[in-house]
């Protein structure tokens, strides 16, 4: 099972909930505990039941040996999914990442942003109308089988 810092373990530009560097002192997010941060949190996870077929379920996240966890169902030995944050590009980084095609991916540049440079979404994408996309660098690139939340948010 995880412990503390299980998230940051999977790569830069990965976070505990709550934890700098995803969240910054200084701005409308500040860094916050562990259980602050998974009150925080209900999440539209996806359950899967034992015949395989996967159902929508709000999940109120918990906070456990230093993680955010969710847990899919009421059961005593219910599998615990665990919950990161990624970090947003700031300064320069964000500059290049939002309008530079060749943005290196590497795990020096791990985080994100979201661009709406045309050459950066893609005329696949524009053609179905999206505004804009996310992009994800390093290892904070979501593994297979994880599902991800955006959260729109406000801040300096």
């Amino acid at each position: 099972m995880a412990g503390p810092g299980a998230c940051e373990a999977l790569g830069k530009g990965v976070c505990t909930p709550g934890a700098a560097p995803c969240r910054r002192e200084g701005t409308d997010y500040p860094p916050i505990t562990v259980e602050a941060a998974a009150a925080q949190l209900n999440l539209p996870i996806t359950v899967v039941a034992g015949d395989g077929t996967g159902a929508p379920k709000q999940t109120q996240a918990i906070a456990e040996g230093g993680n955010v966890f969710a847990v899919g169902d009421d059961k005593p030995d219910a599998k615990k999914h665990l919950v990161c944050e990624l970090e947003q590009h700031t300064g320069a980084t964000l500059t290049e990442c939002i309008n530079q095609e060749g943005f290196p991916n590497t795990e020096a540049n791990g985080g994100w942003c979201y661009s709406q440079v045309p050459v950066i979404v893609g005329p696949q994408c524009q053609k179905l109308g999206a505004p804009g996309t996310v992009r994800f660098f390093g290892k904070s690139e979501p593994r297979n089988g994880s599902e991800v939340f955006t959260y729109c948010i406000t801040g300096s």
